[in-house]
């Protein structure tokens, strides 16, 4: 499986490794596909704003969005 990292897909593998919490578990705690997470961490989709902001939410992160000039 080849890795497209991006700062997400970084951000959440990281974040998830320091707490010590398999695939399945943030999976669980997300309310999300185990694939999924899989899929965040090797940059392979998209994800739905909804699904980021419920797997951020569980590592202790906030999605912010904001407009720039």
């Amino acid at each position: 499986m080849v890795r497209r990292e991006s700062w997400v897909s970084r951000g959440v593998w990281e974040r998830r490794a320091a707490r010590r919490w398999s695939r399945r578990k943030l999976a669980e705690r997300a309310g999300v596909a185990e694939g999924t997470i899989a899929n965040i961490e090797y940059g392979l989709c998209h994800t739905g704003i909804d699904t980021l902001e419920a797997v951020l939410r569980e590592l202790g992160c906030e999605l912010v969005i904001k407009e720039v000039d």
